[in-house]
C-alpha cells in the first residue's frame, strides 16, 4: 500500500496530541449525565488554557459547539438535498452566493477563484506523490504554484461565473476527500499511538454512529478541543503554520466523518461510491464554514494536504479505537479503496497536464471508475 507523508506532522506530533486526547476523552466518558456538553467543555477549556479568561474561555467553548452544529447541519441538509435527485454543486451554490459585508462581487469572486485555485495547488501535490511507486513525502512549502484556469479570466463576475467557480470547488473538495484514502499516514500515526498507550473504549461501534447523534457531537466536541488546546498552546507549531485557531471543530469533524465512512466501506455496509461521496461531502460541508470564515488562500493548499491526515488522525483517536481496530476497520477499508482512489488520481494528472476540461472530465473519470 502506498504511504504519502507529510514533513513535519509525525510521531513527535502524535505523541504531543494523544495524550491530550486520552485525557479530554477519559473526562468525557466519566462525565455525569446530568452535565451538559457545553459545561463539561468550559471545564476541560478553563483547566487546560489556565491563561485564558472566564469570558474568553465562555467565547471559545461557544465558537466550538456553535461550528460543530454548523457542520453537522451543513452535512444533513446536503445530504437530504441530493437525495431529492439535485447535485451538490448547487447545494454548494446557495450556501455561498451571498455576498459577504464589506465585500462587492468582484473581489468575492476573485476570492472564490483564489479558493478554487489553492485547493487545486493542494491537491496537485498529493497527485505527484501519488504518482511516485512507493508514495512520497510532502513539504507543504515546496508545493508547486500550480494554477488552473480561472474564470475571472473573462473579466465579469455574476451569478452565472459564481455558479461556476462553485462547481469547480466542489471538484476539487471530491479530490480533497480522496486524501483520506491516499496518505494513510494519519491511520498509521494513530495505529503507532494505540500500540503504545491505551484509550479509553466507547461501548458504540463507529460505523453505527448517526451524524447529529448526542455520541456523535460528544466526540467531535472532544476531537475539536483537543485540537484547539494544541492550537492556543502552540504545542505543534506545524498546526499553527495552516489551521488558524477558531477552524478546528471543521478539522475534527471531517476526521470523525471520514474514519466513519471508511469503517462502514470496511464492514460492508457501504459501496466504493458511496464512501467517496461521503468523503466529498464531508469535506464540502467544511469548505463552507472555511469560506464563511474567510479562511486565507495560503491554508487552501493546505486543507487537501493537512485535513485528511490530522482528520483521520483524531477521528481514529476519539473513537477509542484499539490497534486491532484499526487495522480491521480502517486499515482494511484503505487497503481496499486506495488503488481505485489512486486510479482517480492518476486521471486527474493526465486531465491536469493535457490542457483539457479539468472540471468536467474529472467529474466524469471519477463516476466512470465507480460504477461498478
Amino acid at each position: 500500500m502506498k504511504n504519502i507523508e507529510i514533513n513535519g506532522f509525525g510521531k513527535a506530533e502524535m505523541d504531543t496530541i494523544a495524550p491530550i486526547m486520552k485525557d479530554l476523552l477519559t473526562s468525557y466518558m466519566q462525565k455525569s449525565n446530568d452535565v451538559e456538553l457545553v459545561d463539561w467543555l468550559k471545564s476541560q477549556l478553563k483547566e487546560n488554557l489556565s491563561d485564558k479568561t472566564p469570558d474568553m474561555i465562555d467565547q471559545i467553548s461557544s465558537d466550538i459547539i456553535s461550528k460543530i452544529d454548523k457542520f453537522n447541519s451543513n452535512l444533513m441538509n446536503m445530504e437530504q438535498y441530493c437525495s431529492q435527485g439535485k447535485v451538490r454543486q448547487e447545494w454548494f451554490y446557495n450556501q455561498i452566493k451571498e455576498i459577504p459585508e464589506g465585500m462587492d462581487i468582484s473581489t468575492y469572486g476573485n476570492y472564490l477563484s483564489q479558493v478554487e485555485n489553492g485547493l487545486a495547488v493542494g491537491n496537485q501535490s498529493v497527485i505527484n506523490a501519488s504518482q511516485l511507486e512507493n508514495g512520497g513525502l510532502i513539504t507543504l512549502h515546496d508545493i508547486p504554484n500550480y494554477e488552473i484556469s480561472n474564470v475571472e479570466q473573462n473579466g465579469e463576475w455574476n451569478k452565472y461565473t459564481l455558479r461556476n467557480v462553485a462547481s469547480n470547488i466542489v471538484k476539487q473538495a471530491d479530490l480533497a476527500g480522496l486524501g483520506n484514502i491516499t496518505m494513510p499516514v494519519g491511520m498509521n500515526l494513530a495505529l503507532q499511538a494505540t500500540q503504545v498507550m491505551d484509550m479509553p473504549k466507547l461501548d458504540v461501534n463507529m460505523e453505527e454512529i448517526e451524524l447529529n447523534s448526542a455520541i456523535d457531537t460528544g466526540i467531535k466536541t472532544v476531537a475539536t478541543t483537543a485540537l484547539e488546546i494544541c492550537l492556543n498552546k502552540g504545542k505543534v507549531p506545524f498546526l499553527n503554520k495552516f489551521i488558524p485557531i477558531g477552524l478546528a471543530a471543521d478539522v475534527a469533524c471531517l476526521g470523525v466523518e471520514s474514519v466513519k465512512a471508511i469503517a462502514r466501506y470496511a464492514n460492508g455496509q457501504a459501496s466504493a461510491r458511496q464512501t467517496v461521496e461521503c468523503l466529498g461531502m464531508a469535506t464540502t460541508s467544511a469548505l463552507v464554514n472555511f469560506i464563511s470564515s474567510k479562511v486565507a488562500i495560503s491554508m487552501c493548499s493546505a486543507i487537501p494536504v493537512i485535513g485528511p491526515v490530522l482528520g483521520t488522525t483524531l477521528g481514529a483517536l476519539v473513537m477509542s479505537m484499539s490497534s486491532q481496530q484499526i487495522e480491521q476497520c480502517i486499515y482494511s477499508g484503505i487497503q481496499k479503496l486506495q488503488p481505485i482512489a489512486v486510479s482517480m488520481l492518476n486521471t486527474a494528472h493526465d486531465v491536469l497536464t493535457s490542457g483539457v476540461n479539468f472540471v468536467k472530465d474529472i467529474g466524469n473519470e471519477i463516476i466512470s471508475l465507480l460504477e461498478f
